[in-house]
């Protein structure tokens, strides 16, 4: 299993974050950031996308082409990262394929609530409505309802922040 340092003891989602959800990956098919940014297009929520690989060029154009809030931020060092994370509501990793997750664990350990995909690997960490939403591969198209009703839910937030903190202490630290 993979473990991770915890970065935050008390978790406390602020009023106002500067994203509203971030993803970090590599930027390949597989990982759907392209169903992020159709999600930030129809919600007009403030997506930042940390990584780089070669659908950079597609996703940028279908962000403009959609005139979705996106963020596209490259390679970040770790510092950096925490940082972002840190100033962002909601993490998401909704990839169609993944082993265990270190950046869906590392965004745990700073409390951040989270969205997956239902793969396996993302399962064993994330059930949802416990510590996060799960979001079912053949419906990551649907996602807009449930995610703006989690992102005006911040004591729901706030909530899987704690349970993810206290898993990444029981069972990844």
């Amino acid at each position: 299993e993979n473990g991770v340092e915890i970065r935050q003891e008390k978790i406390q989602i602020p009023e106002s974050n500067k994203y509203d959800l971030i993803s970090t990956s590599r930027l390949v098919k597989w990982k759907n950031i392209d169903k992020l940014i159709e999600l930030s297009g129809r919600t007009k929520c403030r997506l930042a996308i940390v990584g780089d690989g070669p659908e950079l060029g597609p996703l940028l154009e279908l962000s403009a082409k959609l005139n979705a809030p996106v963020s596209f931020l490259g390679k970040m060092n770790q510092k950096d990262l925490f940082e972002t994370i840190a100033a962002s509501s909601i993490f998401a990793l909704i990839s169609s394929y993944e082993g265990q997750s270190f950046g869906l664990l590392e965004a745990m350990s700073v409390g951040k609530p989270v969205i997956v995909s239902s793969i396996p690997q993302n399962c064993e960490v994330v059930t949802n409505g416990k510590n996060g939403m799960v979001v079912d591969l053949k419906n990551l198209g649907n996602m807009g309802d449930e995610f703006q009703r989690l992102i005006a839910n911040k004591d729901l937030l706030n909530f899987y922040g704690q349970e993810n903190l206290k898993l990444i202490k029981t069972k990844f630290n």
